[in-house]
């Protein structure tokens, strides 16, 4: 028996998550978001990481300049808005959801007494925004092929603009005014 070199062809979106799967998806990340939210703030960061690896894989596929066009082709024009609102819905989410958190979850209300300055309470939230920026550019940064598109694409301009908010919430904080 000899073993000759094949060509394989394969439907592009045989590995890609199909629009019901980018919903469940979703659900499944808004769920351990409101989960994780009402137990302590700081399981959010993580939980992002995880549940939005999913998402995050199909829209950087998205974005990847020989892949793009196929699943475009494949799914129709429409996946990378289904890809990007997905993202986009959970990011939203997340950040009510670390607002929520400081005031009604489990650990806020053991903690209920307790006064937060105004600066811890500024620069938590820096934190976390920094780690949600940096969570939204771990996709395309360890990937091999997104375009350049994929930087001004909305869930980073959203992490980024966000992220601005809470330095901006922090100005004055470090230089004592």
């Amino acid at each position: 028996m000899s073993i000759l070199p094949v060509t394989v062809s394969a439907e592009v979106m045989d590995k890609e998550l199909t629009v019901p799967m980018i919903w469940q998806s979703l659900a499944i990340g808004l769920g351990l978001c409101i989960l994780f939210a009402a137990v302590w703030r700081w399981l959010l960061p993580v939980s992002y990481l995880f549940t939005s690896m999913p998402l995050a894989f199909a829209w950087i596929e998205w974005f990847d300049p020989s892949v793009g066009p196929a699943i475009a082709q494949e799914a129709g024009p429409d996946y990378g808005v289904y890809v990007t609102a997905a993202i986009l819905i959970l990011q939203v989410c997340f950040i009510a959801s670390w607002y929520l958190a400081t005031r009604f979850s489990f650990v806020a209300f053991v903690l209920r007494g307790r006064e937060a300055t105004s600066f811890s309470v500024a620069v938590k939230d820096l934190v976390f925004a920094l780690l949600l920026f940096l969570i939204t550019l771990l996709g395309p940064v360890s990937s091999f092929g997104p375009g350049n598109a994929i930087w001004v694409s909305p869930p980073i301009l959203f992490a980024a603009a966000f992220l601005v908010f809470a330095v901006w919430r922090t100005r004055g904080l470090f230089s004592g005014g």
